[in-house]
């Protein structure tokens, strides 16, 4: 876990969702079509919380109470699926000592 003297970087992340159809029926050429179609790309902005070589956990806001630290919506992306990963620049989240 990130301590309270890191950064959190903020970052443009685009990553591929996965998409489903309605439950009506398709003829099996449609489906191919219709999934061919489909980007399901997810367009994303949050802090850097924490990264390795499975995945990247993105939070939406950060909140330091006491010794404790509270965020907020954090998403959990496997790297397989991320698509672009760009650093913010000049607008990082520095939690106060």
């Amino acid at each position: 876990m990130p301590t309270k003297q890191q950064k959190y970087k903020l970052v443009f992340c685009v990553w591929e969702d996965i998409v489903a159809s309605s439950s009506e029926w398709k003829e099996a050429d449609d489906a191919v079509d219709w999934a061919d179609s489909e980007p399901g790309l997810v367009y994303q902005v949050g802090f850097q919380f924490e990264k390795n070589d499975e995945h990247l956990i993105l939070i939406d806001s950060y909140f330091p109470e006491g010794d404790d630290q509270f965020v907020g919506a954090v998403t959990r992306i496997p790297i397989s699926v991320i698509r672009q990963l760009t650093v913010i620049p000049d607008a990082q989240l520095v939690p106060p000592l």
